[in-house]
Order: C-alpha cells, then sequence, then structure tokens
C-alpha cells in the first residue's frame, strides 16, 4: 500500500520550469511519499502534461492520474459532457477525452522514471443529465482498450441530492453497480463525502460501502468545513488541510476542518480492510499567500499525520501477529 499526495492543490504560481521542476522534487522527497496524484488537462499550456517530471521522479514511484479536471472543463463547455451522459455525443466527447488520457499515460510510462500506475475517471456530467447504464457503458468501452498494466478507478465525487451540490455526479450505489461488470475499482474522496452527506459519518459509510464488495482501491484525505473559513465558504471550499497538523499560525488556518485525527485513524482503519486498498493520498490547499515552504510544510505536516494514523491502526494488528507467533501450539508444547 503507498501513499500518494496530490501536490497540484496546494501548489504555488510557477515562474517557469525550474520552479516547477524544484517543487515536485521536493514534494517527492517528503517522508513516506511514494507518487503524486497528476491532474489530467486536455490543454497542453499545463506543467503536468510534460514529461521531464515524471521521468526525473524515482523508479519506485507510481503515480495516480485524475481526470476531474478535464470532466469539469469539458461540463464548462458543454453541459452533457461526461462518461455517464445520456446524450451520445457528450458521452462520445468524454471517451476521446479519455483516449487522449490513454495516450498519454503509455507515452509518460515508456519515457522512464516513475510510472503512472493508475487513472480515475468520473461519473459526469450532473445526476440529472447522466445514467448508471451510460456510465457502465462507457467504463466497458474504456477497459476494451489497451492500458497494458495501468489499473482504471472511479473515483466518487459528491453525488446530487437536495442540497447544493460541489460537483453532483451519479450516486455510489450507481457507479458501485456500474463497475460490477469490469475490473475497475473506487476510490473515496473524504471531503467530498462529507460535502454530499453534510457529514463526517458520510466518508466512513462510503469507505465500508465500498470494502464490503472488495471494491475500494484508494482513499483521499482532504479536509472540509462546515463553518466559512480562510479557504471560502462552509461545505464549499477547496480542499482544506486536516487540523491539528502542526500547532502554528499557519496551521490555525485549518483548525475548522472536520478531518480531524480521530476521524483520519477511523477511516484509515476502515480503508486498510479492504483487500484490494492500493494507496491511501492526501489532497489539501494551502492559503494563497503561503510561501513555497509553507506549502511544502503543510504537506509534510498533512502526509506526516497520515503516515502516523496508518502505523498506530498496522501496529495492534502486527502485535497480535507477533502474539500468535509466540504463543503455544494446539499439542500443549510450546513451538520450537
Amino acid at each position: 500500500m503507498r501513499t500518494v499526495v496530490g501536490a497540484y492543490a496546494a501548489a504555488p504560481r510557477f515562474e517557469g520550469d525550474a520552479d516547477f521542476r524544484r517543487y515536485v522534487d521536493q514534494v517527492l522527497a517528503l517522508p513516506r511519499v511514494d507518487g503524486l496524484e497528476i491532474p489530467y488537462f486536455l490543454h497542453d499550456e499545463s506543467p503536468w502534461r510534460t514529461f521531464p517530471y515524471l521521468r526525473a521522479s524515482p523508479a519506485e514511484s507510481r503515480h495516480v492520474l485524475t481526470l476531474l479536471p478535464t470532466m469539469v472543463a469539458g461540463m464548462g463547455a458543454a453541459p452533457g459532457f461526461g462518461l455517464a451522459s445520456i446524450d451520445d455525443d457528450g458521452r462520445g466527447a468524454a471517451l476521446d477525452a479519455v483516449r487522449r488520457a490513454r495516450r498519454f499515460v503509455a507515452d509518460a510510462n515508456d519515457a522512464g522514471g516513475g510510472s503512472i500506475a493508475s487513472v480515475e475517471l468520473h461519473s459526469a456530467p450532473l445526476r440529472s443529465a447522466g445514467s448508471r447504464e451510460a456510465f457502465a457503458r462507457s467504463l466497458r468501452e474504456i477497459e476494451a482498450w489497451d492500458w497494458a498494466d495501468v489499473r482504471v478507478d472511479v473515483e466518487h465525487c459528491d453525488a446530487l441530492t437536495d442540497l447544493p451540490p460541489a460537483k453532483g455526479f451519479l450516486d455510489l450505489d450507481d457507479e458501485l453497480e456500474a463497475i460490477r461488470s469490469t475490473r475497475a475499482g473506487m476510490v473515496i474522496n473524504w471531503a467530498r463525502s462529507a460535502i454530499e452527506t453534510r457529514s463526517v459519518a458520510g466518508p466512513r459509510d462510503h469507505i465500508a460501502l465500498c470494502g464490503s464488495p472488495d471494491a475500494l482501491t484508494g482513499v483521499v484525505f482532504s479536509g472540509c468545513a462546515d463553518i466559512d473559513t480562510a479557504y471560502g465558504a462552509g461545505w464549499e471550499a477547496p480542499p482544506l488541510p486536516m487540523s491539528g497538523w502542526a500547532t502554528d499560525e499557519l496551521a490555525a488556518t485549518s483548525s475548522a476542518s472536520l478531518l480531524t485525527r480521530g476521524e483520519l485513524e477511523h477511516c484509515v482503519s476502515l480503508a486498510l480492510s479492504s483487500s484490494r486498498l492500493d494507496f491511501l493520498g492526501v489532497k489539501v490547499c494551502a492559503p494563497p499567500a503561503a510561501t513555497v515552504h509553507e506549502r511544502l510544510s503543510l504537506l509534510a505536516g498533512n502526509v506526516s499525520m497520515l503516515a502516523l494514523s496508518i502505523d498506530s491502526v498496522s501496529r495492534p494488528a502486527a502485535l497480535d501477529d507477533l502474539s500468535r507467533d509466540a504463543s503455544p501450539s494446539q499439542g500443549g508444547q510450546p513451538d520450537r
């Protein structure tokens, strides 16, 4: 099980390629970081669409590519754009975008260095313009393409309910049903599940629901707040850091985050029970005025909290194993 960081969410404004490369290299050098969650943009201006930083990443790095920026941009241009769209043109346009992403993944992995191990897809557009059947059809088509050993996952975004949505895509039940006839796994984002349900119970329930049929392959920990903060309005803000990741002034800006150490440990424990779990991740924003050093400190602090939770949850199991190994055998004689 690896740890990935959606470093693009906390990234500063880059003055050039050297600044970008320096930031990425510093993120990958943080303790316990095994890879990046990389945003895929259809346009070529984004530095994340280049290969040098991937070639330079350690060979053991295994990254995740998320197509959410592409889905959101596509919906902005055409509301019917999406893999779950009931509009044939909108679904076809989204499939073409995924084809281009598949080519990017193949080229990036052929370039050497770290590799993209999985791709996250999403059930856009709004649920009122989409369907489970259309999404399942798209996933089956996509899975039939040559992905080599790259896994295709579905990342759940908040579903359309009677509350104002952030994304408003399909229900988790619909997504689980859509992947049933495929090899795809499910990824849960903590903040999006909390926003959908307006409760910290939402992420727990969603992780447990995906773990029940062993569909869970990843969990990304982003925070959110139920009140307005320096990051934005309650239930609407960009991904907040965890609360309590440090005690300084920078950490105080996220003190209202509902993603506490206790919630983190609870969800890590649930996630680790899934036999298909491949990664846990952190994706958080930084205050606009934060320096590069502060942004790296923020990422390091949040990754450290995740690592401590993983170790805390895993340690009792390891101690149980040691206890069983040291106990007498059934025959009444100690093992020698």
